[in-house]
């Protein structure tokens, strides 16, 4: 089964260059690197293509825009037999995380109906085995409908950033970073999955991520959603990726600030019997009125208004792109 690999870059091309040479150097060449450029609005479209056709040998570009009905109109093909092709993509503006990885994942699906689709993060690097160790595990596992990957930290390997997400009914979505002895084990079944990484299998009941909460918890709705439709997620502990962690939007920027704590609250309205929602939103408030205080007692207005936005944005039943860094 051949492997689309979707990485979604936006300003992000040094990031993307490495998770794609990173991808390159893997013993199984039995994948095909989708790009798709979330509308940048520095270089990376003209960085992206010129590391494709000048600084990769034996790689070819399969370029493409996307417009608003997301047709894909082909801009450029260098016709090389000889060569492994990289798709680029262009997108007509700013999708979001989900809406962007939907155009590539799109793309593979009118390409091939019946392959893997990994979704992988920009800021990630993986190992030379990682196609081997996937293909090895989807065919062995045929129930899989999704896996997903531990992340570790890019500067030190042996520091564990998320092995799976778990669904705690009254706190939400947490990362679990410890396995409480299962680490003997190849595979782990799970009821949610980080989105640095997340692969999705021909059975897979849903094969496009949700795109009204245009950043943050969608791959946890995603995920919910292929639960409710009796789907399979699991963990696949021997095939790392290597995580810079939110080198895209910036580690507790007012994007994420906004678009986590906004999305968060309709995810679990989503997910949740009214009265745990309404005792977890009254929670929720209650500390997001602390740390709005506390961002304006230090003098962080952006960040204050970014948490207050959030709040009353999902009160006025806003989603979508609402923030603009």
């Amino acid at each position: 089964m051949q492997t689309f690999i979707i990485i979604l870059n936006w300003n992000g091309w040094k990031d993307t260059r490495e998770c794609v040479k990173s991808i390159l150097l893997n013993d199984n060449e039995n994948y095909q690197i989708i790009i798709v450029d979330n509308k940048s609005t520095d270089d990376s479209v003209s960085q992206l293509k010129h590391f494709i056709m000048n600084e990769i040998e034996g790689v070819s570009i399969e370029e493409y825009i996307a417009d608003s009905e997301r047709n894909f109109k082909r801009i450029n093909h260098e016709n090389s037999p000889n060569k492994k092709s990289i798709v680029f993509i262009q997108s007509y503006k700013n999708l979001g995380y989900a809406g962007g990885n939907n155009l590539g994942l799109l793309f593979a699906s009118k390409s091939n109906m019946n392959s893997a689709k990994l979704i992988l993060n920009n800021d990630t690097t993986v190992n030379s085995d990682f196609i081997s160790n996937v293909e090895q595990t989807i065919s062995k596992n045929i129930q899989i409908s999704l896996l997903g990957f531990p992340a570790l930290d890019y500067n030190n390997h042996q520091s564990v950033e998320v092995y799976y997400v778990k669904d705690r009914q009254l706190w939400g979505v947490q990362k679990v970073t410890e396995l409480d002895g299962k680490k003997d084990q190849h595979l782990i079944e799970c009821e949610s999955l980080g989105g640095h990484a997340m692969l999705i299998t021909p059975l897979s009941p849903e094969q496009f991520l949700p795109e009204e909460f245009f950043l943050y918890c969608e791959e946890s709705e995603f995920c919910q959603r292929v639960n409710k439709k009796g789907g399979k997620i699991y963990l696949s502990l021997e095939t790392p990726v290597f995580h810079k962690h939110s080198g895209t939007v910036g580690l507790n920027s007012p994007l994420q600030v906004y678009y986590y704590n906004r999305n968060i609250l309709y995810y679990m309205r989503a997910n949740r019997q009214w009265y745990v929602f309404l005792l977890f939103y009254l929670l929720k408030l209650s500390k997001s009125c602390i740390v709005i205080l506390k961002y304006l007692i230090k003098g962080n207005y952006i960040h204050a208004k970014a948490l207050l936005k959030a709040n009353i944005d999902f009160i006025a039943g806003k989603r979508g792109k609402q923030w603009v860094n």
